[in-house]
């Protein structure tokens, strides 16, 4: 069973440290978004694609990547 886990996925490789900061500034914004005032909200949503655009490109430069080999095997 722990085989067939998440096989194939290498958590550092999937979110580099930059990409998580990334992925935590945008799951800010998206929960701050609707109480927000509208000069604040296109602000917020400028970062917001900024943030998505440099995980864009992290992800083309294969930086961020899900199929890393990952072989996970039972201890006892």
């Amino acid at each position: 069973m722990i085989g067939r886990r998440q096989a194939g996925l290498y958590p550092r490789c999937a979110l580099p440290p930059r990409a998580r900061e990334l992925e935590e500034r945008c799951n800010s914004i998206m929960r701050d978004l609707p109480g927000a005032w509208p000069d604040d909200r296109r602000r917020m949503a400028q970062v917001l694609e900024d943030a998505r655009a440099e995980l864009e490109e992290m992800r083309a430069r294969g930086m961020i990547s899900t199929g890393a080999p990952l072989r996970l095997e039972e201890v006892s």
